[in-house]
């Protein structure tokens, strides 16, 4: 619908920028006259609805979104797919590029008129536009942290969550998972509030009430509550500024915090748990700094003790301070006397940004990196900022080749997959595994990061067979389950390994390592660990049903 209505109004600007004024011009003909709105009646399409488009499809056609559509309907129209599927992009061995014959063939035999875009051979990929932007699918691997989840990882933090019921029982359920339903408060939004003039007030008196509760049950105020609202404030135009701005002025020794739990209303490149990640470090006053203090900001998952950046860190003297490891509001503040914010997910881009605009903190920005040549720059990048002690390389390295040489001797060539979820650059990993010795066949990943582009072009290079499959994409909705289809159902032992929640629910397989967002993993003492979890993975498989559907892993431990 939305791309039909930028090829209508993109038509009309064509034709004219008054086109939308004759009623016998094919654009206005092509646009719906009226549309109803639940309890409202009908509303016109009036010409300012097709203005408010108009403007709405430029910056659509600007986006990554649009530009995105715009290149895949330039290698091979929608059209042409339609009426002539025998003219889809062909690969090396004559399959079409979807890279498998059965999920675009109908029971005759036939190809289908919808081609999958959704998993293509790497060498026939561009990584700056991997995967079509639409109707998005999420898979039920639910082992990654949410909105609602994370700020409960700030010690002492009250949430309040402002939204209609179908929302809040979502919310209701993360904080339940945490075992945080004393620090978890919920106003519920109805339609009334919509047009009778409370959309403002019932947050604030509904905060108020919160508050003052708390203050009656524990016999003093909360350190700090988050108010998040969801997307239908902004669609309503929240007056935001005054609701914050009257909450704070009614408790001034209340940390409030914003909040936004909007998933369908973003305007900005910024993802929304990117904004998220920023605001839980939002409570955060500035400080004298401490020289020997250091910052890992934006992980669910501590960053592994005993990895070279924290040894090196704490070998140099320094205390290195993460959110997760936070166990008093006080702990929480002294994060802001740090001198230096390291981010190895990209879930603490913007919280970086934002506390060296506000609190004066510099970044480092460290990826989790899977290449030894990485390691080795982005630990001596970390030695020239901080003067903390480098490492023996040549000793962390050796140790990771017999790290990996070992687990292969038991994997052999078992068919190997990733996804993007359980590492931030899976291409780098891809490179790795098959570097030495593995059998990865396919990456699943949606986008591909700046840090990984390198990684995604030898890959293409190298291993030009290598698939790519997206993981968000509603034609993996339709997708068989293939595990069990990779060996004859007689075979004994682990036929799949998979490496990811993400890719264990693609491919069914019971033998996979639960790693999400690289499971703090850092380095050669990272590669160590998955080498280990990979074998341990092959030789015991799991349940993976009853682990994966398990939402926010570890967030109640």
């Amino acid at each position: 619908m939305l791309k039909n209505l930028h090829e209508q109004v993109n038509n009309g600007r064509n034709t004219g920028g008054d086109a939308w004024r004759n009623p016998s011009n094919k654009v206005m003909r092509g646009l719906p006259e009226s549309y109803r709105m639940e309890g409202s009646g009908e509303q016109l399409f009036t010409p300012e609805n097709v203005r408010i488009a108009e403007r709405y499809a430029e910056r659509w056609r600007d986006s990554d979104a649009g530009r995105a559509w715009a290149k895949k309907n330039a290698e091979f129209p929608e059209w042409q797919r339609r009426r002539d599927p025998e003219h889809a992009p062909q690969n090396s061995d004559g399959r079409n590029g979807s890279g498998s014959d059965s999920r675009n063939a109908s029971s005759d035999g036939n190809h289908t008129d919808l081609y999958d875009f959704a998993e293509r051979r790497i060498a026939d990929m561009d990584p700056d536009n991997l995967f079509p932007v639409g109707i998005e699918y999420t898979p039920p691997a639910r082992g990654t942290w949410t909105i609602a989840h994370t700020p409960m990882l700030v010690p002492g933090l009250h949430e309040i969550y402002v939204c209609p019921d179908g929302c809040l029982r979502g919310v209701v359920m993360s904080a339940e998972e945490f075992r945080g339903l004393d620090r978890f408060h919920v106003i519920e939004f109805r339609e009334p509030d919509l047009y009778n003039g409370t959309l403002e007030t019932k947050i604030i008196d509904g905060a108020t009430r919160v508050i003052q509760q708390i203050r009656e049950e524990k016999g003093q105020y909360p350190e700090a509550v988050m108010v998040t609202t969801s997307c239908i404030h902004d669609l309503m135009g929240l007056d935001r500024d005054m609701v914050y701005r009257e909450i704070q002025d009614r408790f001034p020794t209340v940390d409030i915090v914003q909040g936004w739990m909007n998933c369908t209303m973003r305007m900005s490149y910024l993802h929304y748990e990117q904004v998220q990640w920023r605001q839980n470090y939002a409570a955060l006053h500035p400080r004298e700094k401490d020289p020997k203090s250091v910052n890992i900001i934006g992980a669910s998952f501590v960053l592994d003790r005993e990895s070279e950046l924290v040894r090196m860190l704490e070998d140099g003297g320094f205390t290195v301070r993460d959110l997760p490891l936070c166990r008093t509001y006080e702990e929480f503040q002294e994060m802001a006397s740090s001198s230096l914010n390291i981010w190895n997910w990209v879930m603490g881009m913007e919280s970086c940004r934002d506390m060296e605009e506000r609190l004066n903190i510099p970044q480092l920005h460290m990826p989790y990196p899977w290449t030894y040549a990485e390691i080795r720059r982005q630990l001596t990048e970390l030695h020239d900022v901080t003067g903390a002690p480098l490492p023996d390389f040549d000793a962390l390295e050796q140790r990771a080749e017999e790290s990996l040489a070992e687990a292969h001797k038991i994997i052999g060539d078992t068919e190997i997959r990733l996804d993007g979820v359980s590492a931030m650059l899976p291409f780098q990993l891809a490179e790795l595994l098959l570097d030495h010795g593995f059998n990865v066949t396919e990456v699943y990943a949606d986008a591909v990061m700046a840090e990984d582009k390198d990684a995604f072009r030898r890959l293409a290079e190298n291993h030009p067979d290598l698939k790519v499959s997206a993981m968000i994409n509603f034609r993996l909705r339709m997708r068989p389950r293939d595990a069990a289809e990779a060996v004859p159902a007689d075979a004994d032992g682990c036929q799949l390994l998979a490496i990811g929640q993400r890719t264990a629910y693609f491919t069914d397989t019971p033998n996979f390592v639960d790693m999400i967002q690289n499971n703090g993993w850092y380095g050669y003492t990272g590669i160590c660990r998955l080498a280990d979890a990979m074998t341990d993975a092959f030789l015991n498989p799991k349940d993976g049903a009853a682990m994966i559907q398990i939402k926010a892993r570890g967030c109640n431990e």
